[in-house]
């Protein structure tokens, strides 16, 4: 019921009023006395989403009411509210300094390290802390956080401009850490690891370090020896080197749940440790292995034996595995708990042998497959129907580049996937009005739709986006014929588009000024190779996009260096500005 007073009823209320009643419903919420009582995920939804509101700005944030009761948790969510300002957020804190904010989110927010001095000064009570792609202007600021010493939960992923020498003194001051993230961070060494190996030993929960390639074996040796109840491991990503048979020999324990190897060098040692593994670590329920070079598909049986509880069969880019492998692995031993499987790139897979996969696939409508991954499979076209028809469930579907992908996979779709939220068909240039019009008459929750490349599609089809998807948050019509009607409709059917890309296209100015005047969230503009657009679409930009963090124009050739200036001026959220060519 409170969601739907806030889907139905709150956005006709001015923006301050609708912080007052979203926070004043929150605080009653938080406080029933059988709030406990509710299922973990439902108080994650109630409590988290609240207040992540992206046209939050300075000015609303002094409407927003103290807690009824001092000693409840106040979590505060500021998740994309790039409105939001260093000196606003401080004065908030100020105000609430009675209060007891237990979380704080900050991630994709435009407020700096700045903050991090009223963050220790006014949130004592702090466990949650979560300020991720945050710029540091001194690395000095995150020693501010050693005076939080209740901090549980520390995510730091993509900071720049932070140092591993102060990162080191905020975990030996935070003893009582139990997850923490630090994708990305830069220059994460084996030093670290064994400060948190030191520190926090058996009580870490959950660790990410994708994406930092300095980190080497001896640093996990001494990870992994003092760290045995670790639940989420995140070690995978491009960068990572780190030979496959390793991870496996080192990591695990009883309580494992999640493990990430993407892009893990793979040797033929690898599955024995594999194998010993899974005797270490019976409850693994995620494990992604894409893009290991050299995984082969006679271990697939055995992977799924040792866990017959997995949710995610990752395999996406691992050329070794055909699809008997994967189809005899399904006969020896058929997942029942199977949410996620991505197949994508497997070039070879025939659309007999999808087809002969879809039906050994165990079915189980307690556990229904909710993500599929098609992209690259070139060659299906009944079987992406038949997959379709089982799986009604499905929330995401990618079967990007198929030229295979017609009208008739697409009625398939638009028949039994209702719930689907996001649907990728890039380069499916096969796929005409009929196809696309059926999908989107029926699939009236989607949020994510990517149509790059579909050159068949006219104004008929476009009309209908604007008109079904009130949902929509991210829309791709790159390459395609689209024309001013197209996006207007768009624009005015769409209010909570946050991404949208139309580079390649002959869109004018005007097209521009109806789009960002219709779509007031708009975060992520992409124009690139749009020939026609001129200044008068970079003063619109200025105007309108308040809130725009990504921008680009590249080989836009008539926009001068003036609508260029009035673009870095008006719009103070624009972190990525791309402008080759």
């Amino acid at each position: 019921l409170v969601f739907f007073f806030f889907e139905t009823k709150i956005y006709i209320m001015p923006l301050s009023l609708r912080v007052l009643c979203m926070h004043t419903i929150l605080f009653y919420v938080r406080g029933h006395p059988r709030f406990d009582m509710l299922p973990y995920e439902l108080q994650q939804a109630l409590v988290r989403q609240f207040l992540k509101w992206k046209a939050l700005a300075d000015r609303h944030l002094h409407t927003i009411c103290n807690p009824l009761d001092a000693h409840t948790p106040y979590i505060c969510n500021f998740t994309d509210c790039r409105s939001i300002t260093d000196d606003g957020l401080s004065s908030y804190l100020q105000k609430h300094a009675q209060s007891n904010i237990t979380e704080l989110y900050l991630n994709g927010t435009c407020v700096t390290s700045n903050v991090f001095k009223s963050i220790s000064k006014f949130c004592k009570h702090l466990q949650v802390l979560d300020v991720s792609d945050m710029k540091f202007h001194q690395s000095t600021h995150l020693q501010s956080l050693r005076s939080n010493t209740r901090l549980r939960r520390l995510c730091l992923n993509r900071c720049t401009g932070a140092t591993r020498k102060h990162l080191r003194d905020v975990i030996e001051a935070c003893t009582n850490l139990v997850a923490l993230e630090l994708e990305r961070f830069p220059d994460l060494t084996d030093d670290i690891l064994k400060v948190i190996a030191a520190r926090l030993g058996p009580q870490l929960r959950l660790l990410s370090v994708s994406m930092c390639p300095a980190i080497t074996t001896a640093g996990f040796n001494v990870l992994y020896s003092s760290c045995p109840n670790l639940h989420v491991v995140q070690i995978g990503g491009p960068k990572n080197e780190l030979p496959l048979e390793y991870i496996f020999r080192i990591s695990g324990g009883p309580r494992l749940l999640f493990l990430d190897v993407e892009a893990s060098i793979c040797t033929p040692r690898s599955f024995v440790t594999l194998r010993d593994m899974s005797t270490r670590s019976p409850n693994l329920l995620h494990l992604r292995m894409g893009k290991c070079g050299g995984f082969q598909g006679d271990e697939l049986p055995h992977m799924l034996q040792a866990w017959p509880q997995l949710q995610t069969i990752d395999l996406n880019g691992c050329l070794q595995v055909n699809p008997q492998h994967l189809l005899d692995a399904l006969r020896q031993a058929p997942p029942r708990h199977v949410e996620e499987l991505n197949l994508a790139g497997w070039k070879d897979m025939s659309d007999e042998s999808f087809g002969d996969i879809v039906t050994a696939f165990p079915e189980d409508p307690s556990r229904p497959l909710l993500r599929l991954n098609l992209s690259g499979m070139w060659r299906i076209t009944r079987a992406a129907a038949l997959a379709a028809s089982k799986w009604p469930h499905l929330r995401v579907l990618d079967m990007s580049v198929n030229k295979m992908i017609d009208d008739k996979v697409m009625l398939a779709v638009a028949q039994n996937c209702l719930s689907l939220r996001t649907l990728e068909l890039y380069s499916c240039a096969n796929i005409t009005d009929r196809g696309m019009q059926a999908v989107v008459q029926s699939c009236t929750h989607l949020k994510r739709l990517g149509l790059y490349g579909l050159k068949r599609l006219t104004d008929d089809a476009m009309a209908d986006i604007g008109r079904c998807l009130p949902n929509l948050q991210s829309l791709d019509l790159s390459a395609t014929e689209i024309s001013t009607h197209t996006l207007a409709s768009v624009a005015g059917g769409c209010p909570r588009l946050h991404t949208l890309n139309v580079m390649n296209t002959p869109i004018q100015d005007s097209d521009i000024e109806k789009v960002l005047s219709g779509c007031k969230l708009l975060q992520r503009l992409q124009l690139n190779s749009c020939e026609q657009l001129t200044d008068i679409a970079a003063f619109g930009m200025g105007q309108h996009s308040h809130l725009l963090n990504y921008l680009s124009i590249r080989s836009c050739l008539r926009i001068t260096r003036a609508g260029l200036v009035d673009v870095v001026r008006h719009c103070p959220a624009l972190k990525e500005l791309l402008l080759s060519s």
